[in-house]
């Protein structure tokens, strides 16, 4: 069942992905994806669409995409057998397949795993390569960006800059990260009489999602 729309949008015609390196295609109904996806629709349906509906996605992996066909037909992003860490990078990875291919349902659904284990954990994906990862593959007003600077404001102790620094590595993060987290702990600074007492990710995960096409949060 297609999750953002909430109907079963199948029909005949059947189109083949080829991602990475890997020659055998990925088999999927047209419709299906064309409505899930600005990014098929437009490969797919648009004015230049793809000879015979096969798209080819050379820059993803295979791992990624395995779980957007799932997605696809499940609704549901399964992370059973996974351990934490590997849970919240792989998370973080769906989202930026997401971004990509332009399905906001599947980033949505990609930003709540990772807010789930959060929750369930109170471990946050913030340290040196989850944020290199998410800033040199989003760009400036990213969802994700913020989320992870938020995971900084609203998470994290001295301890945190501590360990970086005795590892050496607060130059290595990027600098508009930084930049967000100083204005970040301003805003708090200035608004500290009207401080949340819940993390904002608790008291409205929906700032978090994508809403142009999939139904609003209730």
């Amino acid at each position: 069942m297609f999750q953002g729309y909430g109907l079963t949008i199948f029909g005949k015609r059947i189109s083949r992905v080829f991602v990475g390196k890997d020659t055998e295609p990925y088999i999927i109904h047209h419709d299906l994806l064309s409505a899930s996806s600005d990014f098929f629709d437009k490969a797919l349906n648009g004015r230049f669409k793809e000879s015979g509906g096969d798209v080819y996605l050379p820059k993803q992996k295979s791992e990624t995409f395995d779980a957007y066909q799932r997605w696809l037909y499940s609704g549901k992003i399964d992370m059973s057998g996974q351990t934490l860490s590997k849970a919240l990078w792989l998370s973080c990875q769906y989202y930026l397949l997401g971004d990509t291919i332009q399905d906001e349902g599947f980033r949505n659904a990609a930003i709540d795993n990772i807010l789930d284990h959060v929750a369930s954990s109170q471990i946050f994906p913030a340290d040196l390569s989850y944020v290199q990862k998410v800033y040199h593959s989003t760009a400036k007003g990213s969802i994700l960006r913020k989320l992870v600077v938020d995971f900084w404001l609203f998470g994290s102790d001295p301890g945190w800059f501590d360990k970086f620094e005795d590892q050496g590595f607060q130059g290595e993060f990027p600098s508009e990260f930084w930049f967000e987290v100083s204005r970040g702990l301003v805003k708090q600074r200035v608004e500290k009489s009207q401080a949340p007492s819940l993390y904002p990710w608790v008291s409205n995960r929906c700032q978090y999602h994508h809403h142009k096409k999939t139904l609003k949060c209730t």
